[in-house]
Formats: structure tokens, C-alpha cells, sequence
């Protein structure tokens, strides 16, 4: 098959735990230096991440849902784009969203665990920042935000609520349009239909 990484999704992801890791994914691609094409969809039933090399350096695109899934792959050749799809995938294995493998060894891996290992949520005692703010935090607050920011991100409903949220579908052209819509949307706690 060559060189690829696979992933099981054994449960629906919720609308919540989904857009978290739309953001998280977000700040992988910002913090590679990988040419890539990246994109979200938030609406609660066409959400999405997908990830695209450029030019010489595109192979498969990278397609995640929050649908469970038995078996789901992408083969990326160790191009550059490589380590965004394996940050991505290891930080949803790490939330235990979905289960990671590859025929990546340690250090084909390493790069991505990298980017993603900075988004990681402390669960132990010490004081932590806010993944957005720096605001000292404790106990790795909730999924790693202040008390603010948690409202402020429109992620205060909680994982695993059955509370969804419907936005229209959005189309980015940067992605810092989809870093601030992600930062600027709000759930105003009402019940979808």
C-alpha cells in the first residue's frame, strides 16, 4: 500500500469533541512549515478537517470526519504535509477519539508528535496556561481553557452533550479566517432540532 497512516473511529465524535480537534488541527498546520492546503467545515452535519500537500509535495488528501469509522487510511509518501496529518492523528488518539496506526517508525512519527504533543492537556497538579490566553490555569482546567475562554470558544456545552449547534456551512480561503472563526464562534446553549 505504501507508506500511510490508518485510524478507527469506534464512536461518533460529538459536535463539541469535533470542533475541538477542528482547532487543534488548525494550530498543527499553522505551526508546520509543510506547504499544505487546509480547510474545515463546522457545520454540525458536514464537519470535516482535510489537509492537502501542494504541488510536488501533494500525495492522498487527508479526509477526517467524526463519524465512527472500522478502518480509514491515507497514504502521504513522507511528503511535507506527513507530519500535519500524523500531529492531527495522534492528538485525537491521544483524547482517545480514535485509534492511530502507521507503518511510520519512531522517527518518520516524530515530527508530528511534536506538533501535536504542544497541545497536549496537563492532568496532572502543576499550573498550566490556557491553550489560548496563558491564563494560569489548574488541573488542566477544562480540556486545557480557562474558565473565559472555555465560554468564550463556544465550547461550553461539554463533551458529551447531545446539545449540537447548527452554523452554516463556511468557506475559508486562509488559514487565519479559519483560526479566527474558530476563535470567534459562540454557543448561545439552545437546543437544535
Amino acid at each position: 500500500m505504501g507508506y500511510s497512516h490508518y485510524w478507527k473511529i469506534e464512536e461518533d465524535m460529538t459536535v463539541q469533541e469535533f470542533k475541538h480537534l477542528q482547532g487543534i488541527a488548525a494550530k498543527i498546520a499553522e505551526a508546520s512549515n509543510a506547504p499544505v492546503e487546509f480547510s474545515t467545515n463546522t457545520h454540525p452535519l458536514h464537519l470535516c478537517i482535510v489537509v492537502e500537500g501542494i504541488n510536488e509535495g501533494a500525495h492522498e488528501t487527508f479526509y477526517l470526519t467524526p463519524k465512527a469509522v472500522e478502518f480509514d487510511c491515507c497514504k502521504t509518501a513522507r511528503k511535507p504535509y506527513d507530519e500535519i496529518v500524523v500531529g492531527i492523528l495522534d492528538y485525537a488518539d491521544a483524547l482517545g477519539l480514535l485509534k492511530f496506526t502507521s507503518d511510520g517508525n519512531p522517527d518518520d512519527l516524530a515530527a508530528g508528535e511534536r506538533l501535536a504533543s504542544v497541545h497536549y492537556i496537563a492532568q496532572d497538579d502543576e499550573d498550566e496556561g490556557c491553550l489560548t490566553c496563558d491564563t494560569e490555569i489548574t488541573n488542566g482546567g477544562t480540556w486545557g481553557y480557562c474558565a473565559e475562554c472555555w465560554d468564550e470558544h463556544g465550547i461550553k456545552v461539554g463533551f458529551g452533550s447531545d446539545v449540537e449547534v447548527e452554523k452554516p456551512a463556511l468557506d475559508f480561503s486562509s488559514l487565519e479566517e479559519v483560526l479566527k472563526v474558530l476563535e470567534a464562534q459562540k454557543v448561545d446553549g439552545n437546543e437544535s432540532p
